[in-house]
């Protein structure tokens, strides 16, 4: 948090095979539920920038969904 506002999202990194030393490999944002990170459809998909947070598919408010050992 900064000044009391949570990030919308931050960026995680994946370094090839595990060590920094060797490069960054990959990243890619982690979104603030309910939201997941969807690729744009333009852009190095091994980069985070290339990525939107939007709504999960066939999301639904979370308040109105039972839990799903009530679901048969």
């Amino acid at each position: 948090m900064e000044k009391g506002v949570a990030p919308a999202r931050v960026t995680a990194t994946k370094y090839v095979q595990d060590l920094p030393q060797m490069g960054v490999q990959m990243t890619q944002p982690i979104c603030a539920y309910p939201n997941v990170a969807r690729y744009s459809g333009a852009g190095d998909p091994n980069k985070a920038g290339s990525f939107v947070c939007a709504a999960a598919p066939g999301a639904t408010d979370p308040a109105q969904v039972p839990a799903a050992q009530y679901v048969n």
